[in-house]
């Protein structure tokens, strides 16, 4: 039995359209990112996202929201202008505005700003965090650890 090229086309196109279909309908396509963060369900944090979820591609506005933390916090924290609009920078994008330092602010210095601002636990990896960003986590969170007091005092840039 011989089938023709062009049948053969039409059967290959014909099946990745219903694959992709199919998919869709069923929920398991999907081409939008997903922008929420995992769920801390253990420990005494409760029900909250988990702050090591933070992407680069998150904005201001998206970490106030999810982690309740003010813009104008988040502003000053990371040397933002406070007119700016929060829906504009991205996460990845912070260390534009403390570039005149030698060690690069991101992604990772948003992590642990966050969980140490909100008191949720975070592997400290190294990253460093602006002089006002260590200042409001020591005015906001009494109850850190020696460790994490430790860590603030050697990760914050003068």
């Amino acid at each position: 039995m011989k089938i023709k090229t062009t049948s053969i086309a039409f059967i290959i196109v014909a099946v990745i359209f219903v694959t992709i279909a199919v998919t869709e309908i069923s929920g398991l396509w999907s081409t939008a990112s997903e922008k929420t963060p995992d769920i801390i369900q253990n420990g005494t944090s409760g029900n909250t996202y988990d702050p090591s979820d933070i992407k680069g591609s998150y904005t201001f506005n998206d970490v106030s929201d999810f982690y309740k933390i003010d813009l104008q916090v988040l502003y000053k924290a990371f040397n933002t202008p406070q007119n700016t609009d929060g829906s504009a920078i991205k996460i990845k994008d912070i260390n534009t505005f403390n570039s005149s330092q030698d060690v690069e602010i991101g992604p990772g210095s948003m992590k642990i700003f966050v969980a140490l601002y909100n008191n949720l636990p975070i592997e400290l990896d190294g990253s460093y965090l602006p002089k006002q960003a260590a200042e409001i986590i020591l005015q906001v969170n009494t109850n850190l650890t020696d460790e994490q007091k430790n860590y603030l005092i050697s990760h914050t840039l003068k």
